[in-house]
C-alpha cells in the first residue's frame, strides 16, 4: 500500500523508503569529470577522417562508424558488458561538451535521435535493450566527453532491469505527480514532472510525443535542474512505452542510495522540495 513514507512505482516496481529529512541538510554530490590525461579520444575520433568502407582510423585504432551527422556519430563499443552475447554501440557528440545542458537545442535533438535510432535497431536482435547517458564520475561517466551508450543482450541472466512501461503504468504516474503538485511543465506535447515514487532521490521524468520535444524538454530541464542545485552527476534513462518516456536521475546524496535492482531506494529529500526549486527558474 502506498503511504507518505512508503511508496511503489508504477514504472519501474522499485518501492522508495522515505525518512523524514526536513531538519535535515540538503545534501548535493557536485559533479567531478575524468581526467582525459591530456588526450580525449573522442575528440580524435570525430576528427579522424573516414575511408570508403565508413571506417575511422585513429593511428593504430580502427572503428566502424554506425551513424554520422554533423552534430554527432555513432561507432561500434568492442567492450560491451555482455561480451559475444550481446551488443553495444556509443553515441558521442562530435563538440567537445561535458554534459547534455552544454548542447545547443539543434545538437540534443540529434543527439537524442540518434540515441533512440541505435536503440531501435537493437531492440530487432535483442531480447533486452537499455540506452543511456551518464555525466560524472558518481555515476559511471567514465570519459569526459558527452556520450551515450545503448547496450543489449540475449542472456535474462546478466540482462538489465526491464525498462518497459505501459500505457497504464504512465497514466498512474502521471496522474499521482499531479495529485501531488509535482508537475513542472504540462504541454499538449511533453509532460515534465517529479517522480512521486522515485527510483532515485530527485528522479525528473518526461514523456513526449516525439523526439525533438522530448530532446528540448530535457535541455531545459536538465539546464533548470543545474542552475537550481550546481553541477551536479545525473544519469538519463530511456525508458520503452507507448510514448517516449526519458529519466532523469540526479545525484543528490550518496546517503542511503541503493541500486534500483535491489528492488528499494531510500529517498533522502523530498521530491515536493526538488519541484519547488525548478518551478522557481
Amino acid at each position: 500500500m502506498n503511504t507518505d513514507e512508503v511508496r511503489h512505482d508504477p514504472l519501474t516496481g522499485v518501492v522508495s523508503i522515505h525518512p523524514d529529512q526536513r531538519d535535515k541538510p540538503f545534501p548535493v554530490v557536485r559533479r567531478t569529470l575524468p581526467d582525459p590525461g591530456g588526450r580525449c579520444v573522442f575528440c580524435a575520433l570525430a576528427a579522424a577522417s573516414v575511408n570508403d568502407t565508413n571506417d575511422i582510423r585513429n593511428g593504430d585504432d580502427v572503428s566502424h562508424l554506425q551513424r554520422n551527422s554533423p552534430y554527432s556519430f555513432v561507432i561500434a563499443n568492442r567492450w560491451s558488458p555482455f561480451g559475444p552475447s550481446g551488443g553495444a554501440e556509443l553515441v558521442i557528440t562530435r563538440r567537445h561538451v561535458t554534459d547534455f545542458e552544454s548542447l545547443r537545442v539543434d545538437e540534443s535533438e540529434d543527439f537524442l535521435a540518434a540515441l533512440l535510432e541505435v536503440r531501435a535497431r537493437h531492440r530487432d536482435k535483442f531480447r533486452r535493450t537499455l540506452a543511456f547517458v551518464n555525466v560524472g564520475l558518481e555515476v559511471n561517466g567514465t570519459q569526459p566527453h558527452l556520450h551515450g551508450q545503448v547496450v543489449s543482450t540475449n542472456l535474462d541472466v546478466a540482462a538489465p532491469m526491464a525498462m518497459t512501461v505501459t500505457a497504464a503504468s504512465l497514466d498512474t504516474d502521471v496522474s499521482l505527480a499531479q495529485q501531488h503538485g509535482l508537475v513542472i511543465n504540462d504541454s499538449s506535447e511533453t509532460v515534465t514532472y517529479v517522480a512521486w515514487a522515485p527510483t532515485t532521490t530527485g528522479e525528473i521524468r518526461i514523456t513526449s510525443q516525439n523526439p525533438e520535444t522530448l530532446a528540448t524538454a530535457l535541455h531545459v530541464t536538465l539546464t533548470d535542474l543545474v542552475q537550481a542545485f550546481g553541477a551536479l552527476a545525473y544519469n538519463i534513462v530511456l525508458l520503452e512505452g507507448p510514448r517516449l518516456v526519458a529519466q532523469v536521475l540526479p545525484r543528490f546524496t550518496a546517503v542511503g542510495v541503493l541500486p534500483p535492482y535491489f528492488g528499494m531506494a531510500v529517498i533522502m529529500i523530498p521530491p515536493a522540495d526538488v519541484a519547488a526549486a525548478l518551478r522557481h527558474q
